[in-house]
């Protein structure tokens, strides 16, 4: 009889210590997810004092390629603004700890203020329409008040009257810091160089060549 109260006393007590344990875990992960936005913030506030991360405005696969290209540097921070809740570049980017992703509005000047864009290193603007571009920049055009003309941003523009628009409608220092590129002719370029067409066969009578990307 002693050997068997021995056995469940051993037994009970290795049950207490199991669900204390279960008890501690759980609490400790549900206080882990409740202050992910207090941590976020907090990290988002020592970024932007210390004015040490990249901003990237739209979540796509252009964005999602110049993070990775961006994160190749250990030191790199990066904030990613994005618009649709349930985007699928996401689950993959929680695994960067130098990454802090943020749902919004890409042109919300309020948003924008709370998260420094002001005091970014580089702002990237490659959302997924030419108008959501243009408003996001120029609201980073009035937000910024830093004095300063290094060109810093970076705008993804497809259709060539609207870059015009977009570049008379910036301040003059909003112009000197401001790129305005179109990715896919950046690709022809760099295609261009690898592959120059005086590499090929062309009938004398070719007047224009025009090239095709596929993906």
């Amino acid at each position: 009889i002693d050997k068997v109260g021995a056995g469940i006393s051993i037994c009970l007590q290795i049950a207490r210590f199991l669900g204390l344990f279960t008890a501690s875990y759980t609490l400790m992960v549900a206080v882990w997810a409740a202050t992910e936005n207090m941590r976020k913030n907090s990290r988002l506030k020592k970024w932007s004092s210390k004015g040490n991360f990249t901003l990237v405005l739209g979540l796509n696969q252009r964005s999602f390629d110049l993070t990775k290209d961006l994160l190749r540097n250990k030191s790199e921070n990066v904030v990613i603004v994005y618009p649709d809740k349930n985007n699928k570049y996401l689950s993959e980017l929680k695994h960067y700890s130098q990454v802090i992703t943020v749902q919004g509005n890409l042109s919300s000047s309020s948003l924008l203020r709370n998260i420094g864009a002001q005091n970014a290193l580089k702002v990237f603007i490659m959302g997924d329409t030419d108008s959501e571009n243009i408003r996001a920049i120029q609201e980073l055009d009035i937000l910024d008040n830093s004095g300063s003309s290094d060109p810093n941003r970076f705008v993804h523009l497809e259709d060539e009257n609207k870059r015009r628009f977009l570049y008379n409608s910036l301040s003059e220092n909003g112009q000197n810091r401001t790129n305005i590129f179109n990715i896919y002719e950046n690709t022809v370029r760099r295609l261009l160089l690898y592959y120059p067409v005086d590499r090929f066969y062309l009938n004398p009578d070719t007047k224009n060549l025009h090239v095709v990307i596929l993906g």
